[in-house]
């Protein structure tokens, strides 16, 4: 398949995943398939799976959700709340005369730090959108 034939495919898939209230209409569609084959205009982008809803609103039998902080200037945190992350160590050895300690032996730092886990400043949650069947799988 072509690029363009990839970005016609693409362009209906978004098209018929928007909510019936916020599609484009048909007539936008054609136009958009009939950009593409000229070769002019950009992709359409992807149509949120959801509006995004308040943290309020989530629960742990939930599960693992997209999480993101508005106005969106990063990619979303997935995961839950309650994710807890993990404690890394790093040591570092001081090979320095004027780090060396009293005794004139090497000086060895070590630093924990926690990784991972809930940032806590996401506000709200949209679902992960699963996909039901890998693209090579469909083309077979």
């Amino acid at each position: 398949m072509s690029n363009k034939e990839d970005e016609m495919h693409q362009a209906i898939r978004v098209w018929s995943e928007c909510p019936p209230e916020k599609r484009p209409t048909a007539e936008a569609l054609g136009q958009r398939i009939a950009e593409i084959a000229r070769g002019d205009g950009r992709p359409w982008a992807s149509p949120a799976v959801s509006d995004a809803r308040p943290i309020d609103e989530w629960g742990e039998d939930m599960g693992d959700m997209l999480w993101w902080k508005f106005p969106i200037e990063e990619a979303p945190y997935v995961g839950t709340p309650l994710d807890c992350g993990y404690t890394v160590e790093t040591e570092v050895v001081v090979r320095s005369r004027t780090h060396m300690d009293p005794h004139g032996k090497q000086r060895t730092l070590r630093f924990n730090r926690d990784v991972g886990g809930w940032p806590g400043y996401h506000t709200h949650f949209t679902p992960i959108k699963t996909p039901l069947t890998p693209r090579s799988e469909m083309e077979q």
